[in-house]
This record gives C-alpha cells, sequence and structure tokens, in this order.
C-alpha cells in the first residue's frame, strides 16, 4: 500500500533505562520516546520526535516535527520542544527531562494491506542495531559504536480495536509464532543491557 522504504529511529530513555524496564515488568501503561525518520540513515530528512503511548493493548502516537539541524548540532533536541505542546503535557516531564539516546535502530520495511480493508501489515527486514554509548554524542557518531544485525524478519499486524477478533481468527491460521515484539527491547538484550 506504500513504497518500500527504510525506517530510522532513535530510541531515547534514562541512564536507568525506566521505559525499557517498565515494559519488561508488563506496565498497563507504558511509554517510548524516539526519533523516526525515513531513507538514507546517514541524511536524516524529516525527523520527527514520536511519544508512542501504550494502555493494555490500545496504542496511540503523538508526533512532533523537528528540525534537521537541531538534531545534527545537539544531543538533547527535547530543549527545542514547545513545553505547552499539547500532544505531550500530560506526559512525566520529570522523566522527559532525563531522557538521553540509547539505542539506533534500521530497517527495510514493505507494507500490505488486507483484502477486507480492516488489517494492515508491515514486512521488517535487515534489522540493524547500534547501541549508543555516550550520552552528549553528536548524530553523526553514532554509526562509530557497536553494532549487531539482527538475523530474522519481523511481520506486524496492525488494527482498530473493533476488528480484534476477527484478527485472532486468520492470526491462529498463520505459521508463525506471535509474540509481544519490541525493537527496542530486542536491541537491549542483543547488547546484554537487559535480560
Amino acid at each position: 500500500i506504500y513504497e518500500e522504504r527504510r525506517v530510522n529511529s532513535i530510541y531515547y530513555d534514562t541512564n536507568q533505562f525506566f521505559y525499557a524496564r517498565e515494559h519488561l515488568e508488563g506496565a498497563n501503561s507504558r511509554l517510548k520516546c524516539r526519533v523516526r525518520f525515513y531513507g538514507n540513515i546517514k541524511e536524516l530528512n524529516h525527523p520527527f520526535l514520536e511519544f508512542k503511548l501504550k494502555r493494555g493493548s490500545v496504542g496511540n502516537k503523538y508526533k512532533i516535527p523537528l528540525k534537521k539541524n537541531d538534531i545534527l548540532r545537539c544531543n538533547n533536541f527535547l530543549k527545542f520542544i514547545p513545553k505547552r505542546d499539547l500532544r505531550i503535557k500530560n506526559l512525566d516531564q520529570d522523566i522527559i527531562s532525563f531522557l538521553h539516546p540509547k539505542l539506533f535502530i534500521t530497517y527495510l520495511r514493505t507494507y500490505y494491506l488486507s483484502k477486507c480493508m480492516n488489517y494492515r501489515f508491515t514486512f521488517d527486514r535487515e534489522i540493524k542495531f547500534y547501541l549508543i554509548e555516550n550520552s552528549f554524542l553528536k548524530f553523526s557518531n553514532i554509526f562509530k559504536y557497536n553494532s549487531y544485525k539482527f538475523e530474522n524478519n519481523i511481520i506486524e499486524i496492525k488494527y482498530e480495536n473493533q476488528f480484534d477478533n476477527g484478527a485472532y481468527t486468520f492470526i491462529n491460521k498463520l505459521p508463525f509464532r506471535l509474540t509481544d515484539c519490541s525493537k527496542y527491547i530486542m536491541g537491549l538484550r542483543k547488547f546484554g543491557i537487559v535480560r
């Protein structure tokens, strides 16, 4: 349904990996903070800040456009966000002020839509993780750090709550193992940051 493209994300967390631990502990309400952009990994075209909030099985995303030069010249892009932005005013501002870049993830993504138009699928491959070991690095230095190429591919299914029952009907017929999948957590595990 869309052209294949490369998806790039810089994940932010506290130095104690607060968001990662929330996920691992199964917190009902979880947050992820990342900068996302598409295309060549070194060009950083049209980046945006994204807060991904999940309550139970329902997720919402809040996107805020960023300026490429702000990210290139400053490691802590958060200071460029208007504090009164309605999309983030309800988030924990104390935690946000302690966020630093922790992991860069890049992969190729292909997009599909079911014939009934209710279910979207993404197929991710050539997944690569870069561990960001210095909280104060410039963006261009990310690629000098440790990297890990993930050998498997990932298929994700996305749909509205009202189509939940129908999703399980055909998911059970697929020859794949269904799991909760967070690329951020997968990457941290590969580098031994979390278990």
